[in-house]
């Protein structure tokens, strides 16, 4: 299974694919350029009222933001985790 396919599934309790889409575009499009904030800074400093998607209140979709980017994280960390420890293994000898 994919890592989009893992955080699909998991992420849509309530949202349909289509708003969750939406929601993203949304974000993207109030975000500020900064990349060297970290996610959970840009969730709280974004301007969530202008992030509207359907029914759902701003404050859910910050709520979902953050569902998304959790479980993004979390399964991103999984798959290269391998990848890091034998990366910090060679670095250190």
């Amino acid at each position: 299974m994919t890592l989009l396919a893992v955080v699909t599934v998991r992420c849509f309790a309530e949202w349909k694919q289509s708003e969750v889409v939406i929601l993203l575009d949304q974000i993207q499009a109030v975000m500020t350029n900064d990349d060297n904030i970290k996610y959970s800074t840009m969730a709280d400093k974004l301007e969530w009222d202008k992030v509207k998607v359907g029914q759902h209140t701003p404050s859910e979709c910050k709520d979902q933001w953050i569902n998304i980017t959790t479980k993004v994280y979390h399964c991103l960390f999984t798959v290269i985790k391998p990848d890091l420890c034998r990366w910090v293994f060679r670095a250190i000898r």
